[in-house]
């Protein structure tokens, strides 16, 4: 959506070209029309939930009482396995999501053991970052093997 939303509100406007507009415009369309049809490979969103789900239950530990409400329920439910995309995607979102508000409750804390939960915390998301960017790159050495 994100990527549609792009081409059609800044990038197309941007272009003086017509062909290069309307080309703009239908890239657009093509994208949102692909982001229909595609899913995530559940292995990928089983090994996002898998590496976040340890530091929320680590956080939630270490949280007081009231704070964390999104992780702890998390934790608290056993996490979709399978090949069920939707919900492995939507648990990886709100596995994510309670991530991000870990890390915001996590910034305001001191001591050794949120020391050590916010490197543990940097390290996963250096290596999700790290993966995802060894994928994206592998994805564009088959795209240019394909174009020769």
């Amino acid at each position: 959506e994100g990527i549609a939303a792009a081409l059609r509100a800044d990038v197309a406007p941007a272009l003086a070209d017509p062909y290069a507009r309307s080309q703009a415009v239908a890239s657009a369309e093509l994208v949102e029309n692909l982001a229909q049809r595609v899913e995530w490979r559940c292995v990928d969103l089983t090994a996002v939930v898998e590496r976040v789900r340890p530091l929320l239950e680590d956080a939630c530990e270490l949280a007081p009482a009231g704070e964390l409400e999104a992780a702890r329920r998390l934790v608290s439910e056993s996490p979709p396995g399978g090949a069920d995309n939707a919900a492995l995607l939507r648990a990886r979102d709100e596995h994510l999501a309670a991530l991000a508000e870990m890390q915001a409750w996590l910034a305001g804390e001191a001591g050794d053991d949120a020391d050590a939960l916010r490197e543990r915390v940097r390290a996963a998301v250096g290596m999700q970052l790290g993966e995802e960017l060894e994928r994206l790159r592998a994805a564009r050495r088959l795209a240019k093997a394909a174009a020769r």
